[in-house]
């Protein structure tokens, strides 16, 4: 019988998300007195749940494909360290409710273990998110077939192939670029209040879906302009929106420059 072809599969993480989930599982309090507190953690047994986390999702990819898992490779995406993104000139009030969040003590330690151990990116200005929408979009970077792992619903404005951690069941997802862009438009007239851009004032899900955003790119903007000019708002603050909701790809960012190209309707 003749044997299929394997093709390798790239894993690409958002690896924020597994070490502040093993830096915070392993945290323990510990109160000495009534006034007396102190904190600590194992980094052993983080950086085991880790290694852990990360062979389980080998597995449930190599499963869902029918192939071993020694035909996937893992990339780990980090966000910029110091937590200064090119959002934050679009909107300096993006995150700001964030800012001063303090993670778990051991998430330094682990992101220095996993990118000891696996191939990592981490690129100055970015967000985890936006370098996994960037890889999964380079043809010429990761020329294999790729899927992106991310518990994030933003990542569904990037096209290609999901798989999100907290949902097994539902699989690895592919999105095509039509979709993604229609998601896109959908967040920008949503906003996102937990990153602190707001979308258009007054539409949530249920009146996003009531705006025709799935015609022709050009007609699509213009109604999602149409919406924020009824609210009371410009097509600029419209056009703010929609870079803030922008998770990048390929075509607005430039290893070799280094620069980023925000996007346009």
């Amino acid at each position: 019988m003749e044997r299929r072809l394997q093709m390798k599969t790239v894993i690409i993480i958002d690896a924020d998300t597994i070490a502040v989930q093993a830096g915070a599982a392993v945290q323990v309090a510990i109160k000495w007195s009534d006034d007396i507190y102190s904190m600590y953690a194992d980094g052993n047994e983080a950086w085991v749940q880790v290694q852990e986390y990360i062979e389980d999702l080998q597995l449930s990819i190599a499963s869902l494909l029918g192939d071993p898992i020694d035909t996937t490779t893992i990339v780990l995406a980090f966000s910029d360290p110091k937590r200064k993104y090119f959002r934050h000139k679009i909107l300096p009030t993006y995150k700001a409710n964030r800012q001063k969040r303090e993670g778990p003590m051991l998430v330094g330690y682990l992101k220095k273990k996993m990118a000891e151990k696996y191939k990592t990116y981490v690129i100055k200005n970015l967000e985890a998110d936006d370098i996994l929408g960037i890889l999964a979009t380079n043809q010429d970077l990761i020329p294999e077939d790729s899927i992106m792992i991310s518990v994030d619903k933003d990542l569904q404005t990037v096209p290609g192939k999901h798989y999100n951690p907290n949902q097994p069941d539902s699989g690895i997802i592919y999105i095509n670029p039509f979709v993604a862009d229609v998601n896109h438009l959908r967040q920008t007239l949503v906003g996102d209040t937990t990153d602190g851009y707001k979308g258009c004032p007054g539409i949530g899900p249920v009146g996003a879906e009531k705006i025709d955003i799935r015609g022709l790119p050009e007609k699509a903007w213009s109604n999602v302009v149409a919406a924020y000019k009824k609210a009371g708002l410009t097509e600029d603050d419209a056009l703010i929106q929609a870079r803030m909701a922008r998770i990048l790809r390929s075509e607005n960012y430039s290893f070799r420059t280094k620069e980023i190209t925000q996007w346009i309707p």
